[in-house]
């Protein structure tokens, strides 16, 4: 048993699973006619941030920059995914990476 001060806030298993029957019961409405799953599939950046959140809450504080790494691109792909902002991630990225390494070496 860990203790209560290194255990997560939200375990990665509990992600995992309801991310797991999302899924499922995203397939099963579409094989029932219930919705098209390809349009649903279009918010798959929902998953990048839940991931993005459940890294950044764990107790380490070595992995907050991660998940804040994570969830930026989690919005921006969604924001891309939705119409809502068109400037490409894909493109910009270099320049989140250099915004984040710069952070790094100047503090």
């Amino acid at each position: 048993m860990m203790p209560s001060e290194n255990r997560p806030l939200v375990p990665l298993r509990l992600v995992l699973g309801l991310v797991t029957f999302l899924l499922g019961a995203l397939f099963l409405a579409d094989s029932a006619g219930l919705l098209r799953a390809d349009s649903a599939l279009d918010f798959w950046p929902v998953a990048v941030i839940a991931l993005g959140l459940v890294v950044a809450l764990q107790p380490d504080t070595g992995n907050r920059m991660v998940g804040a790494v994570l969830l930026v691109a989690g919005v921006w792909l969604l924001f891309n995914a939705v119409g809502i902002w068109t400037y490409r991630f894909w493109h910009s990225w270099p320049y989140l990476l250099l915004f984040f390494r710069s952070r790094v070496l100047f503090r």
